[in-house]
């Protein structure tokens, strides 16, 4: 059997066909970062023998779409993305000379359009602009051909009414792909994770925050929602939608007001841990365990008559 865990457009598209060249089954692995599923990859899926999403939001809109699809649970290691110790939140803020009175605010993701890097300075420009020591950690692709020049958007950045301000000596950028240790220990110093993307298959930065212990806030879009859902974060709404060119999806566009509104509560609710813990206990249900007896039993499945 052949196993592909990778986006639909173009991986799944170039690699079944060669699996049904050598008349081997095949199981599909993919995110659905927004909807709708466009005909055209739901009739590429209905072919395959098995097709697994990794949300549910996924699984929901493939079987709209008319494709028989299961959401594939996916897990984190939560030994490793253990609850960080207030004396590590205080000794680290330290450490990158932040102040008690810091607001800090965490986001890894690439620098591209999706992520929408931008609308997440606006937000912390807004949060500076209500006078709020704002701080922002943004672990990213900084020189990236199809992304922000951040620093450059920092040092100018125009807020929905018009007023412009310079939050340039607010952002701290780190280059993506660094060592677990180092990734972990700027999470800790942290009061907020902000998510701004427009369309998410799942998110694993949000995982990994509710793991540790961060305050999530994030928009009202693909599989995010699940995650937070029963108030394990803070949902902000979208303001805007338009139709993008990846698969004729829908993207997005975080409002603002929502999002300072979020996070303005999880400022206020600094040191209350009721949200977070039920974050924690979220992922410590999600099991490697369960996702690895799916693709088992897919297999045998699949495979019991033939001679593989």
């Amino acid at each position: 059997a052949v196993i592909c865990a990778l986006d639909i457009h173009f991986f799944q598209e170039q690699i079944f066909p060669q699996a049904k060249k050598l008349e081997l089954p095949y199981i599909c692995i993919t995110p659905l970062e927004s909807d709708p599923l466009c005909i055209t990859w739901a009739n590429l899926l209905r072919e395959m023998n098995k097709v697994f999403f990794i949300s549910q939001f996924g699984a929901d809109e493939a079987i709209k779409a008319g494709v028989e699809a299961e959401h594939i649970e996916v897990g984190i290691d939560t030994k490793s993305w253990r609850m960080r110790t207030k004396e590590e939140y205080d000794k680290i803020r330290q450490s990158l000379g932040f102040d008690p009175d810091d607001f800090v605010i965490m986001t890894v993701a690439d620098n591209q359009e999706r992520k929408a890097l931008g609308r997440g300075l606006q937000i912390v420009a807004e949060l500076k602009n209500k006078g709020v020591s704002a701080k922002h950690i943004l672990v990213t692709r900084e020189h990236s051909q199809v992304g922000w020049k951040i620093y450059d958007l920092a040092f100018d950045i125009e807020l929905p009414s018009g007023k412009k301000v310079s939050i340039s000596s607010d952002v701290r950028v780190f280059q993506n792909g660094m060592p677990f240790s180092d990734l972990y220990t700027l999470y800790c110093a942290a009061d907020a994770y902000l998510c701004c993307s427009k369309g998410e298959g799942l998110c694993i930065p949000i995982m990994e925050s509710m793991c540790i212990g961060i305050p999530v806030v994030a928009n009202k879009t693909g599989a995010i929602p699940e995650l937070l859902a029963d108030a394990r974060g803070w949902i902000a709404d979208w303001k805007d939608w338009y139709y993008d060119p990846f698969g004729n999806q829908k993207r997005y566009d975080i409002s603002i007001e929502k999002a300072v509104e979020a996070l303005l509560e999880v400022r206020e609710e600094r040191g209350e841990w009721e949200r977070t813990m039920r974050a924690r206990t979220f992922m410590e249900s999600r099991s490697w365990e369960k996702s690895v007896q799916q693709v088992y039993d897919a297999v045998e499945k699949i495979t019991e008559n033939k001679n593989v």
